[in-house]
Formats: C-alpha cells, structure tokens, sequence
C-alpha cells in the first residue's frame, strides 16, 4: 500500500490540552483588558484525516492530512452599534495542513490587544464617503473578493446554471467565451482552477489562468476519463473538458 502524509513539525495531538487552554485564556484575557470590549472569543481546531483508497486497477493508497486552524476575535457593543476584529482571519482564524507550529506563529498572545483596541475604535471612525474614487484593499479583504467575484463565477457548473448554493448562478454565459474582459490587464494576478465541483475529487484542476488579460477562459480538454457523469454533461454541452486541460 502507497501513503502520504501531509508535512507538519508539532503534532497537534501530541501538545498538552492544558498549554492549549493557557494559550487562549490569556488572549483572552489581553482583549478583556481593554476597556469597551464586550465579547471575546478564542478557537483552535485541530484534524486528522485518513483517508483510504482502492480500486479494480490495484491501488491501494492510505493519505493522512493534519490540519490546524486558530483564531481570536473582539467585539465591541456600543449602543445599537457592533463592531468587530479578528486575526488573523475572520471565520475561525487561519487553517492549514500543518501542525502546533501554526498556532506558534501566529503569535495570538501579541495580537490580542491590537484587534481589541481597533474593535473599539471603530465605534469613532468616520464613516466611508460616499464618492467615486480609488479604494486600497488589504490582503486579506482582496484575497476574499477575488474568491466571491472571480472564483465562483467561473465554476462551470454555475456557468451552466446548475449550481446556486451559497455564492449564487454566475454572469458568465459560454459565448462569452473567449470575449468578455472582466479583469485587468496584468497577466501576474493568479491562477484558479477550472473543474466542475462534482469532479473535483476525481479530476486535476486546470493550472493555466481563469482570465489571460482580463478575458474569460476555460481550457480545452485532452481527455474526459476520470470524471463523473455529471461533469461529461457539461463538458459535452460547453464543448470543454474538467480533467486534464492543454
């Protein structure tokens, strides 16, 4: 039997419970000492995933994912007013496959603080004018509306109108194909996957880029083996493929 594991330095599992709990109640406790901070939270998850495969071809494959995840958030109540802070990511924090060395280096204990004091003084900040202008997003905050506004509308089973859980259909249609620029001019913004969801656990994501100079692509297909029969459909009725792309 093949295996793979996925890297990591500290074992999650192998870490105290109690250094665990020492870590978050003193977050917890740096953003309780800021006056006007109403709610803390503090959060670590930690997974071990096995996974096994075998088919009629002879494989046999074990695979074993560790994740790690953390994260703190202030709130503060002022009012009919509610601002919020976390770190290093809303959601539950960040999420990786590593292992304790995540949470070390995210450093919450240091962090604490500063997102409980910027929760509060949200409550005084002027409100965004209201104007056409230039607007600076952080990283963060840009990483996410590329995934809403360039990610999900380019998944092909939204194109084709079969998919509308949680991000909703797409404005992308296929003769759009080839045409529609909806992106800038710089060719360095990154590469997202293309394949339909169903066949994401059976075919590899495209590597070339969503859009190449601000248009809208989709790669051409050398094979269709592999996916399932719903993806086929849509190859078959977009004229493109979801699992190998030239």
């Amino acid at each position: 039997m093949d295996s793979w594991q996925s890297p990591f330095r500290k074992d999650p599992f192998e870490i105290p419970l109690e250094t665990q709990l020492t870590l978050l109640l003193a977050a917890d406790a740096e953003m309780r000492r800021v006056k006007g901070v109403t709610l803390t939270e503090t959060d670590m998850q930690f997974r071990k995933i096995d996974s096994w495969f075998a088919s009629s071809i002879g494989s046999r494959i074990h695979q074993r994912k560790v994740i790690t995840g953390c994260g703190i958030v202030a709130t503060s109540f002022q009012g009919d007013e509610i601002q919020k802070r976390s770190y290093p990511n809303s959601f539950g924090g960040q999420h990786a496959l590593q292992g304790y060395e995540l949470v070390e280096s995210l450093d919450l204990l240091k962090h604490a603080p500063v997102i409980a004091e910027e929760a509060v003084a949200l409550h005084a900040a002027a409100q965004c004018p209201q104007k056409t202008g230039t607007l600076i997003l952080g990283a963060s905050q840009l990483g996410l509306q590329i995934h809403e506004s360039v990610g999900h509308p380019i998944e092909l089973d939204r194109v084709l109108g079969q998919e509308a859980n949680f991000a909703g259909t797409s404005f992308l249609t296929l003769d759009q194909l080839n045409k529609l620029r909806y992106a800038s001019d710089d060719r360095g913004w990154g590469r997202l996957p293309t394949t339909t969801k169903a066949c994401r656990r059976n075919a590899r994501t495209s590597s070339r880029p969503a859009s190449s100079a601000g248009i809208f692509r989709i790669g051409r297909p050398r094979t269709l083996s592999g996916c399932s029969a719903l993806p086929e459909r849509c190859a078959r009725k977009a004229g493109i493929g979801c699992r190998s792309f030239a």
